[in-house]
This record gives C-alpha cells, structure tokens and sequence, in this order.
C-alpha cells in the first residue's frame, strides 16, 4: 500500500482507519485476557503499525491527516463488549499520543466516534436497544460518518488536532 502511494502519488495525504471487530462477550469476568489480543489486534496495534510505516508519506503532505474511527463506547462504556470497549478507550490514547507527536510535522491527528450506526457489524436487535438511548430517535446512517471523517480531512478542519468527534445523535451514554 506505502509503495504504491508513493510511486503514484509521492505522498500520502490522508489514511483513515476504519477497521474495527465487536463480539458479544461481557464483562471482566467474562473475557479471559487472551481474548483482548484480537482487539487489541485490530483496534490498536493495526493502526499503530500503519500510521508508523505511512509517517514518510505523510510527511511530504502540505496537509496530513490520520483519522480514527473509534466509538463512543471508547469514551463511556455501556455494558457492550469488553474487549470492544477497551480497546477502542486505547485507540483513543494512541490518536491522541499521534496527535501530539506529529504536531511539528503539520500532521493532524484526529478520531471520529460513532454512537449506533447501520452497519452489518450490529444486529437489528441491537439497535432496537440503542435506539431509546439516542436523542435524535433513531440510528447514525454510515453517510453520516463519512461527513464527519470529510470534515476533519478537509481545509475546515485545519486548526483541529487530538479531538475526537462524537457523531451519535446526542447521546452522551446509552443505558446499560
């Protein structure tokens, strides 16, 4: 991907990461450590190392931009999945750690952090239960996150850096 950037483009301007994985377990007790590692895995570690290998290209950009796609739940758990939630708070820590980081590279380092969306990742049951915690009466469409992600990549985002952008209808915690 770092090669082929640089041999058509020379640089690179803006990388999103918007992987992510959530699986229903609950709870400390519940989640056996090793089952942390595929979050963490994904969440954390995947972004890492992409940002770390991407930073030479992001470097030649005149405006550079790494966005997150984290969770609200990485800010307040509800009760969700304990490996979800805390990787997505550790994702959080790494952008933030990014932001201050690259700051003297005129790279800005922000996230994103969706409420319920429609997605294939959520069951319809899901929703069903996140939709009385959402002000706004009824579910983020995944247009609505790609607005927020073209926002903070574009020119009227640029005096924004270590900020993470709540996109959930005004929800500030579903109840669990």
């Amino acid at each position: 991907m770092r090669d082929h950037a640089e041999r058509v483009f020379g640089r690179l301007d803006i990388v999103v990461h918007n992987a992510g994985i959530m699986h229903d377990w609950r709870g400390i007790a519940d989640t056996p450590a090793p089952r942390l590692q595929p979050y963490f895995d994904v969440n954390v570690l995947g972004p890492y190392a992409i940002t770390r290998e991407l930073m030479p290209l992001l470097r030649r950009s005149d405006a550079g931009r790494v966005i997150f796609i984290s969770s609200q739940w990485g800010q307040l758990p509800d009760g969700h999945s304990y490996g979800y939630m805390v990787s997505k708070a550790a994702q959080l820590g790494l952008m933030k750690a990014l932001a201050a980081e690259l700051i003297p590279h005129k790279i800005l380092v922000n996230a994103v952090a969706p409420g319920a969306v429609h997605t294939r990742m959520v069951p319809d049951e899901v929703y069903e239960a996140e939709l009385a915690a959402v002000p706004l009466g009824r579910i983020a469409d995944p247009a609505e996150i790609s607005a927020a992600v073209a926002f903070l990549a574009s020119d009227g985002a640029a005096f924004i850096t270590g900020q993470t952008l709540a996109v959930n209808g005004g929800a500030l915690i579903p109840s669990s």
